[in-house]
């Protein structure tokens, strides 16, 4: 099993933090993006969000990513 350590721990969990921060943010009146721009980057960050979840849920099971 690939031991990661706090900092890293840390910096996956702020990317993930980010990355649905940046969802929700999509959804503000002003935001001068296209609707297609916005499921674009939606799409991206939920695809980030979800790697990280099977990832942590790899490694809590004691495999390797």
């Amino acid at each position: 099993m690939s031991e990661l350590t706090l900092s890293e721990l840390l910096g996956e969990h702020k990317a993930m933090r980010s990355a649905i921060e940046l969802i929700g943010s999509l959804s503000h009146p002003d935001s001068p993006l296209t609707l297609e721009t916005k499921v674009e980057v939606a799409t991206r960050a939920a695809s980030a969000v979800l790697a990280f979840l099977h990832a942590n849920e790899l490694r809590t099971q004691g495999r390797d990513t």
